[in-house]
């Protein structure tokens, strides 16, 4: 795990990308999009669907 200073946020952790190479149940492509500073994965699945469902989540503290 990497971390580097956020001038708001302070410290924060980012996981290396080598920790999801090769997840069992997981083939999907690593992609990011930057907000406020800081690194967010998604995941970009089924365009044949109309339809978007959009979920947002952290660690629950």
């Amino acid at each position: 795990m990497s971390s580097y200073q956020h001038p708001k946020h302070g410290e924060v952790l980012r996981t290396a990308d080598s920790a999801f190479a090769e997840l069992a149940d997981y083939p999907f492509p690593l992609n990011y999009m930057a907000v406020d500073g800081m690194r967010l994965h998604y995941l970009d699945e089924g365009r044949e669907n109309e339809k978007v469902i959009f979920s947002l989540h952290g660690q629950p503290s």
